[in-house]
């Protein structure tokens, strides 16, 4: 009885510890990165081309969000500068918060340069470029990519803008899991261009509804600012380097009711015309107040370690209690010939 209770312990003790595939993580969010190159031949142009300021529009609705991304590039070398740009589709990244993030596929993609519209294509190929990332972390080589001309010492205006489902995100570590809707922004990869980021802004919009409440968490923590209204969060920053902590992570509560992402993606000029009466540079944030949400914990349930425990009994326990039965069963055939002997030679 003893070793059985020995073992039972050691099980429930083990979950924690036994190597799993379903690492901690924020995965299937609705988000992107920042746009990086794509050829490993144009990382020779990293060096010359600054992202010398970003704001970040985002209308944040139940189950999807639609972005609005300006930039101002511009090129440190006296020549003009060609190559191919773009985002990295299904990517992933390490986190300190969750430590690991992954994102979805994005939509409706839009892109303009100085106000011109610009072609972008989805990519499929065995050329793209990680060259900035020294973890190499995972970018996947399906991409969304444009032609992206940079004039001689002068800034070039770029805008993309694209929306994501939200609503298809899990936190998850070990067995449990919690299915809440998920953004993200990665901030961290804009460190593939030259010098710091001189300023920027994130600005997310509640929509349709949407209340400080419900979101359950926000990342980073003691950087974001909220208006008296409870629609407008601000992030501010400048000279900025980012790092993994500098990524832009929303939990929130998923709403009651179907969602169709269908109908959202079928008609993304009215969400764009929608981000464009938005315009953040000109909001005056002296008078927002800090805003914080930290609940990026995975609550699950009861059942979620139920599970866990029955598979790593199935995978530990089982063994280990055919490996007893044999043992014993041994021991009690070496003793049960040892008193037959016994008894032969009395005889």
């Amino acid at each position: 009885m003893k070793k059985f209770l020995t073992i039972i312990l050691f099980l429930i003790s083990s979950q924690s510890l036994f190597p799993n595939a379903a690492a901690p993580g924020f995965y299937n969010t609705g988000g992107s990165s920042e746009f990086i190159p794509f050829f490993t031949s144009d990382a020779v142009y990293l060096d010359k081309i600054q992202m010398q300021s970003e704001l970040i529009t985002v209308l944040l609705y139940p189950n999807f969000a639609v972005i609005r991304g300006e930039y101002n590039m511009l090129n440190l070398s006296d020549k003009e500068i060609t190559f191919n740009t773009g985002y990295p589709i299904n990517a992933s990244f390490d986190n300190d918060l969750v430590s690991r993030i992954s994102f979805e596929d994005i939509y409706g993609l839009m892109v303009f340069a100085d106000e011109s519209e610009i072609p972008n294509e989805k990519l499929k190929g065995n050329d793209s470029s990680f060259a900035f990332d020294k973890n190499k972390r995972n970018l996947f080589n399906n991409w969304y990519v444009w032609k992206s001309v940079f004039k001689p010492n002068a800034i070039t205006k770029l805008k993309v803008y694209f929306i994501v489902n939200t609503s298809n995100s899990m936190l998850r570590k070990g067995y449990s899991k919690d299915k809440d809707n998920g953004f993200v922004y990665i901030l961290e990869s804009g460190k593939a261009w030259a010098k710091n980021i001189e300023s920027g802004r994130i600005n997310i919009q509640l929509m349709d509804g949407l209340k400080p409440t419900d979101i359950m968490g926000i990342s980073p923590q003691n950087k974001f600012k909220i208006n008296e209204d409870g629609t407008s969060l601000i992030y501010d920053f400048k000279n900025l380097e980012p790092e993994p902590a500098d990524n832009v992570l929303i939990r929130y509560k998923k709403q009651d009711g179907s969602f169709d992402f269908n109908l959202v993606t079928s008609n993304p000029q009215k969400y764009y015309d929608e981000i464009d009466r938005i315009q953040p540079a000109a909001i005056f944030a002296s008078a927002y107040k800090n805003f914080t949400a930290d609940d990026f914990k995975v609550h699950g349930s009861f059942w979620d370690s139920a599970i866990g425990y029955l598979l790593i009994f199935g995978i530990i326990g089982v063994p280990v209690i055919l490996v007893i039965i044999v043992v014993g069963l041994t021991i009690w055939i070496v003793m049960y010939r040892r008193k037959k002997k016994k008894q032969s030679l009395k005889s």
